[in-house]
């Protein structure tokens, strides 16, 4: 057996060679990295001016940013298990044979080029965390001409890495429960389907949301 792939290693080669380093971790370890892929990126992704202010009329400042990250790391992390559950079974239904823990490191190793997409986010929303240092205390206040146009920038640069993510996505898939491409495509059509929904109902919550915050105190 080949020696033990490093983290660092797996973390660039995967986004180059995604069946060949999914492969070796499923060989030699699976379940490697997959308690610091996915909660570090839900970290990450708490760092977000819009989901501090959600707590931000209730909570003091600190509080309010601690408060978005937890929530973000209980929803990321729930969310990473649930969509494992479905590429499991799914894959189980198209003739995969794939064993969960497998399939769990597949899914977790597809996190690095998403890694790109949240930071790139997180320096999009520079100008409205600028705002609420200057003491912005609404949502409204925070949301300037020139940062909108910087954060669709760095959106626009986003979905790059957004697009590379779900094209390893599919590749790990087969990797993962030995079938082809062909049937990857469509796990991930279905999963499509089901994120499809969640994001409209996601930003449902989100609109109803920045009205409530956006209202006037009384």
């Amino acid at each position: 057996m080949s020696k033990q792939i490093s983290y660092l290693r797996a973390f660039f080669s995967v986004c180059v060679h995604p069946r060949e380093t999914v492969r070796q971790l499923i060989e030699q370890d699976p379940g490697y990295g997959i308690w610091l892929l996915v909660p570090l990126y839900s970290f990450i992704a708490g760092i977000n001016p819009d989901y501090y202010f959600l707590f931000h009329k209730w909570l003091p400042p600190i509080a309010s940013l601690l408060a978005s990250i937890l929530v973000m790391m209980i929803f990321g992390v729930g969310a990473f298990w649930v969509y494992v559950v479905v590429l499991y079974f799914l894959g189980k239904l198209l003739g995969g044979t794939g064993k969960f823990k497998e399939v769990c490191t597949a899914y977790a190793w597809v996190y690095p080029p998403a890694y790109g997409a949240i930071l790139l986010l997180l320096i999009g929303g520079i100008p409205k965390w600028l705002k609420i240092l200057e003491g912005a205390t609404e949502l409204k206040d925070i949301v300037t001409p020139v940062g909108t146009i910087w954060f669709a920038l760095c959106a626009l640069l986003a979905v790059g890495f957004i697009i590379w993510c779900l094209v390893i996505m599919v590749i790990v898939i087969s990797e993962a429960h030995k079938f082809s491409i062909g049937r990857a495509i469509g796990v991930f059509l279905i999963i499509l389907g089901i994120c499809l929904v969640l994001v409209a109902l996601f930003i449902v919550v989100g609109i109803f949301a920045f009205h409530l915050l956006s209202a006037p105190k009384v």
